[in-house]
């Protein structure tokens, strides 16, 4: 089914949602202006915008491009993406069962958005420094009104006076602690709605790219990065205007060494083959990747990309998340990811087939490159990058995805790994204490 229809079924899909125009831009942050424009399909909507969307309405993104009963059917096989469902027998459920089929849909995606929710949780519970300092505050507050009423049900011959002024001890801290734990409750729960202020900079800076889609046309037309951060109203501190400064220079950078028309009309003829761009217009490996995760936009036709960027110390430089493959923000990701082993053997690309808990599989070619010219005497400083792939991009690329790949069964981080007896366990796992608990 042609996509020219997208905007009809967003409305029909917001029609039957019952909510206006407006309400449904602000999920989604859009503009009302321009999903109008969608809605009416004078404007053309891919990639992240299109998922966006999708979340907003609770459907599939899929649902949207391509109709319901096609949608259906490649939601099915995504699922059974590991072949071990007879592709006839997925085709006969959506034909004879589209109910049932339906709801094994919605289920899988119930699971998928659940597993995004905790791995969010988690990131937070881990290294959100608010959330840290309300614990602390909860804690305190407990411990004052716990200390206060043990005076007063042991001790019994205080003074009236002083026992009215404990129970005004206890009356404030518990006010408190009310105070504290609904600014937690509302806190956690905006963070999984994608709706929380940002706690740190680094939050701040990607919640910017994830609202451009991690794709700059502004600069990719030659506008300076000056007049793009002008209208970031957005990087509201020094530090998130500091980091995003530096992101969106490197891409004007690669803008600028790998112009975006040339560089697609290339990528298209080779069909996104990174090797074959790299020996065209030279330069380093995490640069084609850079540009190759940045393809995808509206006025693009071109493969949905991962990546990810970290120097030598595992710290995050460009995070560029999958919905099948969450990246952490604040470190502490599984360290059987081939980007970790790739410092060890520096200029070697390998092409993995990632396995996920849940069956979900992306491909990741990676590999570590110098930082700079290598100089005699001098410490090296590497970067490694790893370009993620999902299932449905890697069909519509070229014969060197058709490598045989290697197979290693990973997480997103310990702390929410349910697999078990996992050699490479390097923190706690919350999950474990959930499912290994007495009954």
């Amino acid at each position: 089914m042609s996509s020219h229809l997208i905007g009809t079924r967003i409305r029909e899909a917001r029609r039957k949602m019952g909510v206006t125009q407006r309400h449904l831009a602000d999920l989604a942050g859009l503009s009302p202006s321009y999903l109008n424009l969608i809605e009416h399909n004078r404007r053309g909507i891919a990639g992240v915008r299109l998922q966006a969307l999708a979340r907003a309405l609770n459907i599939s993104p899929a649902l949207l491009s391509e109709g319901p009963e096609r949608a259906l059917l490649a939601e099915l096989q995504a699922i059974a993406g590991d072949g071990s469902a007879d592709a006839s027998g997925i085709e006969a459920l959506v034909a004879q069962n589209p109910v049932w089929a339906d709801r094994i849909a919605a289920l899988s995606r119930q699971n998928r958005d659940l597993r995004e929710s905790l791995a969010v949780l988690t990131d937070r519970l881990s290294n959100d420094p608010f959330l840290a300092e309300t614990l602390h505050a909860v804690l305190s507050n407990v411990t004052a009104i716990r200390s206060t009423a043990g005076i007063l049900s042991t001790v019994d011959d205080i003074e009236p006076d002083q026992q009215r002024r404990f129970v005004r001890s206890i009356h404030e801290e518990s006010r408190r602690l009310s105070d504290a734990a609904t600014a937690l409750s509302t806190y956690l729960d905006q963070a999984v709605q994608g709706k929380a202020a940002a706690a740190t900079p680094e939050e701040v800076v990607d919640r910017f790219l994830q609202k451009h889609g991690f794709a700059f046309a502004a600069l990719d037309a030659g506008q300076s990065v000056d007049e793009v951060m002008h209208d970031a109203a957005e990087l509201d501190s020094a530090p998130a205007q500091t980091l995003a400064r530096a992101l969106l220079e490197r891409y004007a950078s690669d803008a600028s060494d790998l112009p975006l028309d040339a560089f697609y009309a290339a990528a298209q003829d080779c069909q996104f083959d990174p090797f074959a761009l790299q020996r065209k217009f030279g330069g380093q490996m995490r640069q084609i990747f850079r540009r190759l995760a940045a393809l995808r936009r509206d006025s693009l036709e071109a493969p949905r990309l991962g990546l990810l960027i970290v120097n030598s110390a595992g710290q995050a430089l460009w995070r560029q998340p999958l919905a099948e493959f969450a990246l952490p923000r604040h470190g502490g990701a599984c360290t059987l990811w081939p980007i970790y082993q790739a410092f060890s053997h520096p200029n070697h690309a390998t092409l993995t087939a990632l396995e996920m808990p849940d069956g979900t599989s992306v491909f990741a070619l990676s590999l570590a490159e110098p930082v700079g010219p290598l100089k005699l005497g001098a410490n090296v400083d590497y970067q490694a990058a790893m370009l993620l792939i999902p299932a449905e991009s890697a069909q519509g690329l070229g014969s060197w995805l058709s490598e045989k790949p290697l197979h290693r069964s990973v997480g997103t981080t310990c702390a929410i790994c349910p697999r078990k007896n996992c050699d490479s366990r390097s923190g706690v796992n919350f999950l474990a204490r959930v499912t290994d608990a007495p009954r």
